[in-house]
Protein backbone atom coordinates (compact mmCIF):
# COMPACT_ATOMS: atom_id res chain seq x y z
CA UNK A 1 0.00 0.00 0.00
CA UNK A 2 3.00 2.09 0.86
CA UNK A 3 5.16 0.78 -2.68
CA UNK A 4 4.85 4.29 -4.03
CA UNK A 5 6.82 5.75 -1.02
CA UNK A 6 10.19 3.35 -1.65
CA UNK A 7 10.04 3.43 -5.44
CA UNK A 8 9.61 6.50 -6.57
CA UNK A 9 7.44 6.84 -9.92
CA UNK A 10 7.99 8.87 -12.69
CA UNK A 11 6.09 11.42 -14.51
CA UNK A 12 6.08 9.18 -17.44
CA UNK A 13 5.60 5.78 -15.04
CA UNK A 14 2.38 7.89 -13.68
CA UNK A 15 1.14 8.41 -16.76
CA UNK A 16 0.79 5.04 -18.31
CA UNK A 17 -0.11 3.85 -14.64
CA UNK A 18 -3.08 6.49 -14.53
CA UNK A 19 -4.18 5.19 -18.34
CA UNK A 20 -4.02 1.72 -16.91
CA UNK A 21 -5.59 1.79 -14.10
CA UNK A 22 -8.61 3.52 -15.89
CA UNK A 23 -8.56 1.19 -18.67
CA UNK A 24 -8.68 -1.73 -16.01
CA UNK A 25 -11.37 -0.08 -14.07
CA UNK A 26 -13.62 0.26 -17.37
CA UNK A 27 -12.70 -3.78 -17.98
CA UNK A 28 -14.39 -4.78 -14.67
CA UNK A 29 -17.35 -2.95 -14.67
CA UNK A 30 -17.87 -4.06 -17.95
CA UNK A 31 -18.00 -7.56 -17.36
CA UNK A 32 -19.30 -7.27 -14.56
CA UNK A 33 -17.60 -9.38 -12.36
CA UNK A 34 -18.62 -10.36 -9.05
CA UNK A 35 -15.52 -10.36 -6.51
CA UNK A 36 -13.36 -12.52 -5.26
CA UNK A 37 -15.01 -12.54 -1.33
CA UNK A 38 -18.57 -12.39 -3.24
CA UNK A 39 -17.41 -15.93 -5.50
CA UNK A 40 -15.32 -17.59 -2.63
CA UNK A 41 -16.72 -16.37 0.69
CA UNK A 42 -20.78 -16.13 -0.42
CA UNK A 43 -20.27 -12.31 0.74
CA UNK A 44 -22.24 -9.26 -0.69
CA UNK A 45 -25.38 -10.37 -2.87
CA UNK A 46 -24.40 -14.18 -3.44
CA UNK A 47 -24.60 -14.57 0.66
CA UNK A 48 -28.06 -13.14 0.69
CA UNK A 49 -31.82 -14.88 -0.07
CA UNK A 50 -31.03 -13.68 -3.83
CA UNK A 51 -28.84 -17.16 -3.82
CA UNK A 52 -29.30 -20.22 -2.77
CA UNK A 53 -26.83 -21.00 0.05
CA UNK A 54 -24.41 -19.63 -2.38
CA UNK A 55 -24.79 -21.98 -5.02
CA UNK A 56 -26.81 -20.92 -7.45
CA UNK A 57 -29.67 -17.81 -8.09
CA UNK A 58 -32.77 -18.22 -6.17
CA UNK A 59 -34.42 -17.08 -9.89
CA UNK A 60 -33.37 -20.53 -11.03
CA UNK A 61 -34.57 -22.22 -8.44
CA UNK A 62 -38.29 -22.38 -9.26
CA UNK A 63 -37.25 -24.06 -13.09
CA UNK A 64 -35.02 -26.43 -11.41
CA UNK A 65 -37.53 -27.74 -9.31
CA UNK A 66 -40.16 -27.89 -11.91
CA UNK A 67 -37.76 -30.09 -14.07
CA UNK A 68 -37.13 -32.42 -11.01
CA UNK A 69 -40.50 -33.07 -10.76
CA UNK A 70 -40.77 -33.89 -14.51
CA UNK A 71 -37.70 -36.62 -13.88
CA UNK A 72 -39.61 -37.44 -10.17
CA UNK A 73 -42.44 -38.67 -12.02
CA UNK A 74 -40.53 -40.44 -14.81
CA UNK A 75 -38.82 -41.92 -12.24
CA UNK A 76 -41.56 -43.48 -10.42
CA UNK A 77 -42.82 -44.56 -13.49
CA UNK A 78 -39.69 -46.44 -14.16
CA UNK A 79 -39.82 -47.84 -11.05
CA UNK A 80 -43.65 -49.18 -11.87
CA UNK A 81 -42.29 -50.61 -14.87
CA UNK A 82 -39.45 -52.31 -12.72
CA UNK A 83 -42.36 -53.94 -10.06
CA UNK A 84 -44.30 -55.42 -12.91
CA UNK A 85 -41.17 -57.22 -14.64
CA UNK A 86 -40.00 -58.41 -11.20
CA UNK A 87 -43.96 -59.59 -10.55
CA UNK A 88 -43.10 -61.29 -14.29
CA UNK A 89 -40.01 -63.08 -12.62
CA UNK A 90 -41.83 -63.71 -9.84
CA UNK A 91 -43.98 -66.45 -12.09
CA UNK A 92 -40.54 -68.16 -13.31
CA UNK A 93 -39.04 -68.28 -9.81
CA UNK A 94 -41.06 -71.42 -8.88
CA UNK A 95 -39.08 -73.41 -10.75
CA UNK A 96 -35.89 -71.15 -10.77
CA UNK A 97 -33.49 -70.93 -7.77
CA UNK A 98 -31.02 -68.71 -9.11
CA UNK A 99 -33.73 -66.54 -10.06
CA UNK A 100 -35.50 -66.65 -7.01
CA UNK A 101 -32.31 -64.97 -5.21
CA UNK A 102 -32.32 -62.55 -8.09
CA UNK A 103 -35.79 -61.51 -7.58
CA UNK A 104 -34.71 -60.95 -4.10
CA UNK A 105 -32.04 -58.72 -4.77
CA UNK A 106 -34.09 -57.09 -7.23
CA UNK A 107 -36.54 -56.00 -4.52
CA UNK A 108 -33.94 -54.65 -2.31
CA UNK A 109 -33.06 -52.00 -4.97
CA UNK A 110 -36.65 -50.89 -5.49
CA UNK A 111 -36.87 -50.37 -1.74
CA UNK A 112 -33.54 -48.79 -1.72
CA UNK A 113 -34.35 -46.39 -4.71
CA UNK A 114 -38.02 -45.56 -3.56
CA UNK A 115 -36.65 -44.36 -0.47
CA UNK A 116 -33.89 -42.35 -2.10
CA UNK A 117 -36.21 -40.76 -4.58
CA UNK A 118 -38.09 -39.62 -1.50
CA UNK A 119 -35.60 -38.08 0.83
CA UNK A 120 -33.23 -36.80 -2.27
CA UNK A 121 -34.24 -32.90 -1.96
CA UNK A 122 -33.80 -32.83 1.54
CA UNK A 123 -29.83 -34.41 0.77
CA UNK A 124 -29.05 -32.34 -1.78
CA UNK A 125 -30.23 -29.20 0.77
CA UNK A 126 -28.51 -30.69 3.43
CA UNK A 127 -25.30 -30.69 1.59
CA UNK A 128 -25.63 -27.61 0.09
CA UNK A 129 -26.58 -26.17 4.17
CA UNK A 130 -23.20 -28.05 4.87
CA UNK A 131 -20.98 -26.39 2.41
CA UNK A 132 -22.56 -22.99 3.27
CA UNK A 133 -21.43 -23.34 6.71
CA UNK A 134 -18.29 -24.36 5.90
CA UNK A 135 -17.66 -21.52 4.07
CA UNK A 136 -18.68 -19.51 6.73
CA UNK A 137 -16.76 -21.37 8.99
CA UNK A 138 -13.23 -20.74 6.48
CA UNK A 139 -14.54 -17.00 5.75
CA UNK A 140 -14.72 -16.08 9.64
CA UNK A 141 -10.52 -16.50 9.37
CA UNK A 142 -9.91 -16.21 6.05
CA UNK A 143 -7.96 -12.92 4.46
CA UNK A 144 -10.28 -10.11 2.92
CA UNK A 145 -9.43 -11.34 -0.82
CA UNK A 146 -10.39 -8.37 -2.52
CA UNK A 147 -7.91 -6.58 -0.94
CA UNK A 148 -5.66 -8.77 -3.32
CA UNK A 149 -7.29 -7.27 -6.24
CA UNK A 150 -8.08 -3.96 -5.00
CA UNK A 151 -7.47 -1.08 -7.37
CA UNK A 152 -6.45 1.76 -5.51
CA UNK A 153 -3.36 -0.11 -3.06
CA UNK A 154 -0.89 0.63 -5.85
CA UNK A 155 -1.26 4.18 -6.69
CA UNK A 156 1.06 5.75 -9.62
CA UNK A 157 3.41 2.41 -9.67
CA UNK A 158 3.39 0.59 -13.21
CA UNK A 159 4.50 -2.61 -11.49
CA UNK A 160 1.21 -2.37 -8.83
CA UNK A 161 -1.17 -1.68 -12.11
CA UNK A 162 0.11 -4.94 -13.88
CA UNK A 163 -0.32 -6.80 -10.67
CA UNK A 164 -4.28 -6.19 -10.90
CA UNK A 165 -4.17 -7.28 -14.32
CA UNK A 166 -3.13 -10.36 -12.97
CA UNK A 167 -5.68 -10.87 -10.73
CA UNK A 168 -7.90 -9.44 -12.95
CA UNK A 169 -7.40 -12.67 -14.77
CA UNK A 170 -7.64 -14.66 -11.73
CA UNK A 171 -11.16 -13.06 -10.98
CA UNK A 172 -12.24 -13.92 -14.71
CA UNK A 173 -11.29 -17.43 -14.19
CA UNK A 174 -12.93 -18.08 -11.22
CA UNK A 175 -16.47 -15.94 -11.83
CA UNK A 176 -15.90 -18.62 -14.84
CA UNK A 177 -15.32 -21.45 -12.61
CA UNK A 178 -18.53 -20.81 -10.72
CA UNK A 179 -20.68 -20.12 -13.30
CA UNK A 180 -19.61 -23.73 -13.93
CA UNK A 181 -20.52 -24.95 -11.04
CA UNK A 182 -23.81 -23.06 -10.77
CA UNK A 183 -25.12 -25.00 -13.94
CA UNK A 184 -23.66 -28.24 -12.42
CA UNK A 185 -25.74 -28.03 -9.57
CA UNK A 186 -28.62 -27.11 -10.76
CA UNK A 187 -28.27 -29.50 -13.56
CA UNK A 188 -27.36 -32.52 -10.98
CA UNK A 189 -30.73 -31.27 -8.87
CA UNK A 190 -33.08 -31.67 -11.64
CA UNK A 191 -31.80 -34.61 -12.96
CA UNK A 192 -31.18 -36.67 -9.62
CA UNK A 193 -34.16 -38.70 -9.58
CA UNK A 194 -32.93 -40.08 -13.21
CA UNK A 195 -29.12 -40.86 -11.42
CA UNK A 196 -31.18 -42.79 -8.26
CA UNK A 197 -33.81 -45.16 -10.38
CA UNK A 198 -30.52 -46.57 -11.98
CA UNK A 199 -30.77 -48.19 -8.81
CA UNK A 200 -33.55 -50.21 -9.51
CA UNK A 201 -31.85 -51.77 -13.02
CA UNK A 202 -28.66 -53.08 -10.99
CA UNK A 203 -25.39 -54.57 -12.85
CA UNK A 204 -23.97 -51.74 -15.13
CA UNK A 205 -26.85 -49.31 -14.62
CA UNK A 206 -25.45 -48.61 -10.74
CA UNK A 207 -22.34 -47.23 -12.61
CA UNK A 208 -24.19 -44.28 -13.79
CA UNK A 209 -25.25 -43.39 -10.17
CA UNK A 210 -21.98 -44.43 -8.95
CA UNK A 211 -20.42 -41.40 -11.36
Amino acid sequence: KNGNEVAKPGALEEAVASLLENLLNGLRNLLGLYSMNELVLNEGIRGSKAWYYGTLPMSWEKNVMQYHLIFQALAWSLIVFAIIKALIQRNLATINPSMRVSLIEQIKDLLLTGVMLAFILPVIDLFLMLNNKLVDLFGAVAVDLDDLSGLNNYTNLLAGILLQFFYLFISIYLNFVYIIRSITVAMLTAMAPLFVVTLAFGGRWKGLFGQ
